[in-house]
């Protein structure tokens, strides 16, 4: 029995990279630990380039789902 599953999903970008990744960047506060907090922010995490680690920033929802992936020329994934 699986406790946590694990989903990967790809999804094609409306816009170019640098256009997804900008959105990407300013919706998410910056954080080394993924915890919960109250901000304004959509997502908490680290993005390093194309890819990202992030969490939802809703309290006791965030850190329940994890979501790692990559930002490709008109594509994505997320796991």
């Amino acid at each position: 029995m699986k406790f946590f599953p694990v989903k990967e999903y790809r999804f094609k970008l409306v816009g170019d990279q640098t256009e997804a990744l900008d959105r990407l960047y300013r919706r998410t506060e910056k954080s080394e630990n993924l915890i919960s907090d109250y901000t304004d922010s959509t997502f908490r995490g680290k993005i390093n380039g194309t890819h990202f680690n992030l969490i939802s920033s809703n309290i006791g929802r965030g850190a329940f789902c994890v979501m790692t992936g990559e930002i490709e020329a008109g594509n994505g994934k997320v796991r």
